[in-house]
């Protein structure tokens, strides 16, 4: 097991998984550490990014907006509340900044995997998931998955992959783009600001992690 990690800078890994569902590409960005510390956390970080990246007056639920995960330098850790994503976008609910948390493993799945953020842009061809496997990235078909719900998603995503995975997925409403339809971490929602939907414009049904690393805490 490799310990994730960034110098002497503990709880991040400085690293960014970028996804262009579009272009059918993915890369690795290294994150400052004067980012990482001026814009603490999932939500800091995300914020920075979103304002920075997206043009002004887009509608969101086209290939121009973008959807970022975002874990804070507790996540995965043994620190209490430390089990958290957080989501960010523009939301198709108000038209203004979304952002929507919630618990899981599956951020900590994603920043033992390497990544402190994931950012997904582009609209995909056709339906698809992802499967984030440590530094192994991988856009498949999710085809067969469309129209299925939640449980039922997961059950086949389980059975086609080797491994423990933790994953998040959205149902009926984010395929059909209901603007308050939320992304499933199991039996938890990220239920604020139409996150669900976002993911269904992408034509992205799932993301399943899973990370073998180690977070480099403050006391090892």
């Amino acid at each position: 097991m490799t310990t994730t990690g960034n110098g002497d800078l503990y709880g991040f890994t400085g690293r960014l998984l970028r996804v262009d569902l579009r272009a059918g590409t993915t890369s690795t960005e290294a994150v400052s550490e004067r980012d990482m510390k001026t814009f603490l956390g999932g939500v800091g970080f995300s914020t920075k990014l979103l304002y920075s990246e997206l043009p002004a007056g887009i509608d969101p639920l086209t290939s121009a907006n973008k959807l970022v995960f975002g874990c804070g330098p507790l996540t995965g850790t043994h620190a209490p509340g430390s089990g958290s994503i957080e989501i960010c976008f523009k939301s198709p609910l108000t038209s203004v900044w979304g952002e929507s948390r919630s618990g899981s493993d599956w951020g900590g799945a994603l920043k033992k995997a390497g990544y402190d953020y994931l950012v997904i842009e582009g609209e995909a061809e056709g339906w698809k998931y992802l499967v984030i496997d440590n530094d192994n990235v991988e856009i498949r078909s999710a085809t067969e998955l469309k129209g299925k719900t939640i449980s039922e998603k997961e059950r086949q995503i389980r059975e086609e992959l080797t491994g423990q995975y933790e994953i998040a997925s959205i149902g009926p409403a984010g395929e059909n783009l209901v603007r308050f339809a939320s992304v499933m971490f199991g039996a938890r929602a990220a239920g604020r600001c139409g996150a669900g939907a976002v993911m269904g414009s992408k034509k992205l049904l799932a993301i399943a992690v899973r990370g073998t690393g180690r977070i480099r805490r403050f006391r090892q």
